[in-house]
Formats: C-alpha cells, sequence, structure tokens
C-alpha cells in the first residue's frame, strides 16, 4: 500500500480520532473522568461495544472494575472482579501482552461467559486490563490489535498523567498547610517572646541602683540584647525570609570580637589568624556567631581558645581546642534532635546551620589542630 493510500486508510482515520480522544483524556484530573472517553471510544471508534476497564488492586489482588461500557451494563449488569488466576485477563496483564479470542465460548477460564461473541483483553501496562468484546462473533483483525495496543498505551500514559498531578496537587496542600502551620508558630513566637523581651528590656531601663548592680543590669541587658535578635532570626528562618536583599559587606572578626566580649569569659581567648570579610545579613551573622562562640566557651572550658580565619577557597572558619564531637555524622552534630545524653548544645548547631544555609553557604565540620572542634562556613557556592 502506498504511503498517500495509507493516509487515508480506515486505520490511519481511526489513529487520528484516537489521537483526539488522547487529547481529551490528557484534561482530565482524575481517574474517573478518564473512563467516559475511554468506554466510548471503544464502543464507537474501535467497534467494541461490549468493554471493561479493570484495574489492579495490589491490597486484594484482583482485577477491579472501574468502567463498563452503557451496553455491556445494560445486557450483562454490573462485572465482579476476577481474583488472580480466574480469568484469562490476568494472563494479558502477567505478560504484557494482547490476547485474541474469535470466540468466546473456547475460553477456557473459571469466568462464565454467555453467548459466543468475541474479545480482545489488552494490558494497560501494570495498570490493569482493557476487555473489549462485541455479542457476537466476528473476525478480530491486525488492525484492531494494533489499534488495541495504541488505545492501551494511551491510556496508561492518562493514568499516569492523572496520578502524577494528583501526587503533585497533595504535595503542594501539604506544603500550604505546612506554611500556615508554620506562620503561625511564627506568629506565636513574635508574640509569646517580643512581648515579654521587650517589657524585661523597658524595665532595665528604669533600674538605678548601685555600682555593683550596674554590672549585673548590664549583664541583663546583654543576656536581653541576644535573646532580641535570636528571636528575630528564628522569625524570619521559620518565615524562609530571604536574605539575599538585606546583605552587606561584614567584618566578622568584628562582629566575633563584640560577641566575645558580650560572653564575659574573661579567662578565656579569641584569636582571629586572619581578617575575613563577607556578604552576609548582620542580625542573623550576629546570632550564629553568638551560638558558635558560646558553645565554644561554654564546653570547651573556662581556658578555651578560639581562632577565627579566612578559607582560601570563600568564606570562615572557627575552631577550638575542646572535645570536639568524636565519631558523630554532620548529621547528628547539626540535628534538632539530640541523641540520649547530649546537651542543648545541638539547638544552637542546628540554628547555626540553617542560617547558613539561608545565605547559601555550605557548612562543613572537621577536627582542629588543637583536637577540637573546627567549623567551616563556605560561602562561594
Amino acid at each position: 500500500m502506498s504511503g498517500h493510500a495509507l493516509e487515508h486508510s480506515p486505520i490511519a482515520s481511526k489513529l487520528r480520532r484516537l489521537h483526539d480522544v488522547t487529547r481529551e483524556m490528557m484534561y482530565a484530573e482524575t481517574r474517573a473522568e478518564l473512563w467516559p472517553p475511554v468506554t466510548a471510544a471503544i464502543s464507537d471508534l474501535l467497534g467494541f461495544e461490549y468493554n471493561t476497564v479493570r484495574l489492579y488492586d495490589q491490597s486484594t489482588e484482583q482485577l477491579v472494575p472501574r468502567a463498563v461500557s452503557a451496553a455491556l451494563a445494560d445486557d450483562m449488569g454490573p462485572r465482579e472482579p476476577y481474583g488472580r488466576g480466574e480469568s484469562v485477563q490476568w494472563d494479558a496483564i502477567d505478560s504484557g501482552e494482547i490476547l485474541v479470542y474469535q470466540q468466546i465460548d473456547h475460553i477456557d477460564d473459571e469466568v462464565e461467559r454467555a453467548g459466543t461473541g468475541s474479545m480482545m483483553v489488552v494490558p494497560i501496562d501494570s495498570y490493569g486490563v482493557i476487555s473489549m468484546g462485541s455479542p457476537a462473533p466476528r473476525a478480530i483483525t491486525e488492525d484492531d490489535v494494533e489499534l488495541g495496543r495504541v488505545f492501551g498505551a494511551n491510556v496508561a500514559a492518562a493514568i499516569d498523567r492523572v496520578d502524577q498531578q494528583s501526587l503533585l496537587k497533595q504535595r503542594e496542600e501539604r506544603l500550604q498547610e505546612r506554611n500556615e502551620r508554620l506562620d503561625r508558630f511564627s506568629g506565636l513566637v513574635a508574640h509569646e517572646l517580643r512581648n515579654p523581651l521587650g517589657i524585661a528590656s523597658g524595665h532595665l531601663d528604669f533600674v538605678v541602683g548601685t555600682e555593683q548592680d550596674t554590672v549585673h543590669l548590664e549583664a541583663s541587658r546583654r543576656a536581653v540584647r541576644r535573646m532580641e535578635r535570636l528571636t528575630e532570626s528564628l522569625i524570619d528562618l521559620v518565615r524562609d525570609t530571604p536574605v539575599t536583599e538585606q546583605t552587606t559587606q561584614l567584618s566578622v572578626a568584628t562582629i566575633a570580637t563584640e560577641v566575645f566580649d558580650s560572653l564575659r569569659a574573661f579567662r578565656a581567648g579569641l584569636i582571629i589568624e586572619t581578617p575575613v570579610t563577607i556578604e552576609a545579613e548582620k542580625t542573623r551573622l550576629t546570632t550564629l556567631l553568638e551560638q558558635v562562640l558560646d558553645n565554644a566557651v561554654r564546653y570547651s572550658g573556662p581556658t578555651a581558645t578560639v581562632w577565627i580565619g579566612e578559607l582560601s577557597a570563600g568564606g570562615f572558619y572557627i575552631a577550638d581546642d575542646g572535645p570536639g564531637f568524636m565519631s558523630e555524622s554532620a548529621d547528628e552534630i547539626f540535628s534538632y534532635r539530640p541523641s540520649a545524653g547530649r546537651n542543648r548544645m545541638r539547638l544552637g548547631l542546628a540554628i547555626v546551620q540553617e542560617i547558613a544555609h539561608a545565605h547559601n553557604w555550605n557548612i562543613s565540620v572537621t577536627t582542629s589542630r588543637a583536637g577540637g572542634t573546627r567549623l567551616e562556613f563556605h560561602t562561594n557556592n
């Protein structure tokens, strides 16, 4: 047959019409919306007025009817599920091959069928099968088989698309619910922490005491200011507030020195090995340094030494001479959930990692030259 003749052949015409049906199926948002065009196309285009779509139910090991053509429903009533091995439909899904029966009364399985019609069973990938039949015997041709193969593949693609869309929608709904929950949480944090901190700060400004009292009052003010910064940083992290438009060139050494002095760790030492200037948001960088330096002083002892320097590839490191983290993995070190027996250091380092990631920095942990902890913040990514 010439190409021109093939273009105008009956099978070419049916393929074009099946293409139109496939496009219609691609508009479906649920599996249920697929079945009317599927059963109609099998009846009207392929000429099998008796047809059933059966989907594989893994939980029950059955091929369950999900759609039945109007003619079959009127003449034969409801369709029953087929258990594994009960019908030839299972042979089609297991083999992935189209099965053709020119006379259904010659089929050897456990299903009772009335009449002497014909049937073709088309697998829909691993989803199930489509049974296409006629109430009277008919010669099922190679063209019928080819059309059935094309249509079965199209139905499988449509099911796959619907399932992917449904999964995406579920993920979007879960994400929206999560974001709403986080927004409520951040609002709670803002109310429950900001307000008491503001009150505490205001009252401290009105307190007048002795010179000895002034030392304690200043320590209280420093603690309140640190809590205010931590609160702002946590709220920004929960709300995923971007930092790219709030960054500026900052000296790590300058901020680290101010933070270290505020810790009042008089016997501990901070050594700036090389000056480092980075692009960062000041409040979050200050919070990061407060958490790291406080942990270093708290867990390395009263005579701790901390070193800060520049990384050759971009970024900075903070190292100490404390006990280190032994053999723990990075996931454990930066986890919000401490392992049994560990201390609150975990929360601080989890916050540190979140702040680093908000700046698109990579953070790694290794052993310092003094045997303690060395945190590296890689800013050129």
